[in-house]
């Protein structure tokens, strides 16, 4: 009886064996529970808490990179619409254009201006306003991640459309000539915008980078703690049910040989 009761026993204790190599198993970690290994455990759970923070500041970052995106492209638009203003200016100013020409080219230049003012207006991300101050009048927007912090001044160009559309009203050639300098002046600040955005740009890229290779990095230091060796895995969850299925195989026999021995002596 004392035999069969150890008999018993390490045959559950092989059960065990063999469910905690299948939870292994099918999970791939080695770390199902505290009790495989608590330090590493602990360990693990540390790399994920910063695996998640980098993620969240790599989005922040493919935000911002999307954001200088937008506005550059539009700030190229509007830089053409002055250039176009520009060369319908000097067309205005020349001494063999009728008044009814002027006055056509004027008309233009009042669409031109308000294509302009459009983009100024309708240039967001996500509902905050790249090329003009939002509702709060905040002149800058901030980019942040878990180690660095990116300030973009928000490009206000419809300061100089308003001054443009002052000079447009009355459109002499004194007008013209001030409209001329506006807009040179309006293309230099345009030219700083982008350089600005395109310098953010470059840098969030950059700060992306590096985070991408912290996060492998942290991956492949967290599956060195918690990755399992297949192969070995199952090789011994398979020595373990054939030692299991001998077991059971001994302790049936044994119960019959006692039940036969039992017979005998009735």
């Amino acid at each position: 009886m004392e035999v069969n009761n150890i008999s018993s026993q390490n045959l559950n204790n092989l059960n065990n064996v063999s469910g905690q190599s299948l939870e292994k198993i099918a999970s791939g970690s080695s770390l199902t529970k505290a009790s495989d290994d608590a330090s590493s455990l602990f360990i693990s759970e540390a790399l994920s808490v910063q695996r998640n923070e980098l993620a969240q500041s790599l989005q922040n970052l493919n935000d911002g990179i999307a954001m200088t995106r937008i506005a550059e492209d539009s700030l190229l638009e509007q830089k053409s619409i002055l250039e176009q203003i520009r060369v319908k200016t000097l067309e205005a100013m020349n001494a063999t254009t009728s008044q009814e020409g002027k006055d056509a080219i004027q008309n233009d230049i009042q669409k031109m201006i308000e294509q302009y003012n459009n983009i100024s207006e309708q240039t967001t991300y996500n509902g905050l306003p790249l090329l003009q101050p939002n509702a709060n009048g905040e002149t800058s927007i901030h980019i942040t991640t878990s180690s660095d912090s990116f300030s973009l001044e928000i490009g206000d160009t419809s300061t100089i459309s308003q001054t443009l559309q002052n000079y447009l009203n009355s459109f002499t050639y004194e007008d013209m000539q001030n409209m001329l300098g506006t807009i040179d002046q309006g293309i230099n600040t345009i030219n700083e915008f982008i350089n600005e955005f395109a310098s953010a740009s470059s840098q969030m890229e950059s700060s992306a980078r590096n985070t991408l290779t912290e996060q492998v990095n942290l991956a492949r230091a967290n599956s060195s703690l918690t990755d399992i060796d297949f192969g070995a895995e199952v090789t011994d969850f398979n020595k373990t049910n054939l030692i299991a299925q001998l077991g059971f195989l001994a302790a049936s026999q044994a119960n019959a040989m006692q039940e036969q021995n039992v017979r005998l002596l009735t």
